[in-house]
């Protein structure tokens, strides 16, 4: 969003993502996240204290130290003692989304080293015939009685 600013600080400026019903004040500035997907370009955003916004949509996000399965679990049974009725599902670790975003760039890079490779084997095969024939020709022709390449 530093382009809405023209390059210049904007901490300590104030805006409203509303017509100017409301106001909030840029307190920090973060890089450029790519939030939509790692071949897509990152588009401005901001970002705002949970009480001071309309709530996560039913989104959280959760980071920890250790195995972030085991944080899983143990936020699902947090949970189900506040709220019995509440449900927590699609947990995915970080890891496991950049691999999903990662698939299709993978596989066509393996599928281009195959490619690469097999186009390599069947080069050498080719020249190996040619060197192979030139050899056996040679061979004949010097049994007739040739002296060698003019």
């Amino acid at each position: 969003m530093m382009r809405f600013w023209n390059q210049r600080d904007p901490i300590g400026s104030r805006i409203s993502t509303d017509n100017g019903q409301t106001w909030a004040t840029v307190v920090g500035i973060v890089g450029d996240v790519k939030q939509f997907g790692l071949d897509r370009d990152a588009v401005a955003q901001m970002y705002a204290p949970l009480t001071q916004s309309q709530g996560l949509g039913g989104l959280a996000l959760v980071r920890t130290n250790g195995d972030p399965l085991a944080a899983a679990r143990m936020l699902r049974e947090t949970v189900r003692t506040l709220d019995a009725d509440m449900l927590v599902e699609n947990v995915r670790t970080l890891e496991e989304i950049r691999n999903r975003y990662l698939a299709t760039p993978r596989v066509t890079a393996t599928l281009l080293f195959v490619f690469a490779a097999l186009a390599l084997v069947v080069t050498m095969t080719g020249i190996t015939d040619v060197i192979a024939t030139s050899v056996s020709h040679s061979g004949v022709r010097r049994a007739d009685g040739a002296r060698g390449e003019p």
